[in-house]
């Protein structure tokens, strides 16, 4: 072989050689990076492990790591209790309110128990139309409970008031006087409204002897402040205590009569807020 052809030969050779260094090379470099890959993957997983034992164990989360007891929860009975109904004496039907609401001055039927307090209350476009008229507007000498004009039947916002006179046969507002007794008030606590709208429950928390120099009537406040201080005045005056905390968001309702045994200007007033609303059955 002459000398070209062995440098051609080696030529060869050395080719072949840089090729295989280049394919080991790239081999390893695609080797390497897999591995690399591979190990960040498994490093990532282990790292999430920990992470996940670390805010298990600040949360106190047993979740795959020691087993809880399983706890059985109660299973609610079906179908559920139905919530106890509020109950109120069945002194006068749906009917009869029907009929008494053909009256447009007509506002409720007003009941304390085991009293001769069972009337219906009416209210006109002032404080005397009322006063020796009945429903019907023809004159009556007891009269009729009335609400003062300034209140609102439809929602008993607030303040409110009711008249009535305190009649020598009984009726009418006679037994208010009867509160002034601790032990008739605390055995008769409850004063109820009926109408078309529900029955409303009164808890009474103060009754006492005034007179017409104690703005007892207001029914205009600036503001829910002024409202407080004014039903927890009212409260205060009380010839009984009574376990009933006022808020200023509270309905109140307010029985006046007269009551002139000892001052010409006399009234006996009963204060009581509202409790709780039902239908009317």
């Amino acid at each position: 072989m002459n000398k070209d052809g062995q440098n051609q030969k080696k030529k060869k050779k050395s080719k072949r050689k840089i090729g295989y260094e280049a394919a080991r090379i790239l081999a390893l470099a695609v080797f390497l990076a897999c591995a690399g890959i591979i190990g960040d993957k498994i490093y990532g997983y282990i790292y999430d492990d920990e992470t996940d034992l670390v805010w298990r164990e600040q949360i106190q989360l047993d979740i795959g790591v020691t087993p809880k007891p399983v706890t059985e929860k109660t299973v609610p009975p079906y179908p559920e209790v139905t919530p106890e109904r509020i109950t109120y004496p069945q002194i006068i039907t749906t009917e009869e309110i029907n009929r008494l609401e053909a009256y447009e001055d007509f506002v409720c039927w007003m009941y304390i128990e085991n009293t001769n307090i069972s009337n219906y209350v009416v209210q006109a476009e002032d404080n005397e139309f009322y006063l020796r008229k009945n429903i019907d507007g023809n004159t009556n000498g007891n009269g009729s409970l009335f609400m003062d004009f300034r209140c609102d039947p439809k929602n008993w916002q607030g303040h409110n008031i009711v008249y009535g006179h305190n009649q020598k046969n009984g009726t009418m507002f006679s037994d208010l006087r009867e509160f002034n007794d601790p032990e008739f008030f605390k055995a008769h606590p409850i004063i109820y409204t009926y109408s078309a709208e529900g029955v409303k429950i009164w808890k009474i928390f103060s009754a006492y002897e005034t007179d017409t120099s104690d703005y007892y009537i207001e029914t205009w406040f600036e503001n829910d402040d002024s409202y407080f201080d004014f039903i927890r005045n009212l409260q205060s005056k009380s010839v009984a205590e009574t376990d009933v905390v006022l808020k200023a968001t509270d309905k109140v309702l307010t029985l006046s009569t007269c009551y002139k045994y000892a001052n010409p200007n006399g009234r006996y007033v009963v204060h009581a807020v509202l409790i709780e609303e039902a239908p009317l059955a």
